[in-house]
Order: C-alpha cells, then structure tokens, then sequence
C-alpha cells in the first residue's frame, strides 16, 4: 500500500487506521524536499515564544531556527549515506527525527 504523506486526508486516515502505523514498516521513497522540510520546521516552531529581550529578536532567532532544521537534516542524511558506505549498515532518518 502507498500513501502520500501529505495532507488532512491522510491524517484522518491514520487516526481512523492506527494499525497502519503500529503493524507497518514506512519507506521513503524519495528523499523529502527542502520545501517540506521548511513546512514541517515552521509548523513546529512559529508560534514559540522565547525570552531574547524583543519580539523583532524572538521573530529573528525563530526564522533563523527554521532555515537550520533542513540544513541539519540534510547533513545528518549525507552522514547517515557515508556511515551505511562503510559499515553495511542502513540508518533511516525521518524529518520528524
């Protein structure tokens, strides 16, 4: 069964059908887009309050926050590739990880 992640119906889907998450193994097919990645990091982070001294600096430290999470995912994946070249050993990373 393939199903895109993306979307309230596949949301609705999994709520409906925990099974699907708890008796499934999910490959990734593709390697998620910056795009998606950007998504994911602003649904989780816009919002956050934090104590800098101003809004402009909390809004500033929050988009800069947000530019990090897909750099840092897509190094970790790059490591994860090399660690799997030497060792024969497949290391999965997911956005939400």
């Amino acid at each position: 069964m393939t199903m895109n992640p993306i979307g309230e119906e596949f949301r609705t889907r999994m709520r409906n059908f925990p099974s699907i998450i708890n008796c499934s193994a999910i490959d990734w097919f593709h390697a998620w887009p910056e795009e998606a990645l950007l998504e994911v990091a602003k649904d989780k982070f816009e919002g956050l309050k934090l104590e800098l001294g101003g809004k402009d600096q909390e809004d500033e430290y929050i988009k800069k926050l947000i530019k990090l999470c897909p750099y840092v995912h897509t190094c970790v994946k790059n490591i994860c590739g090399r660690f799997e070249k030497s060792t024969k050993r497949v290391v999965h990373i997911t956005p939400k990880s």
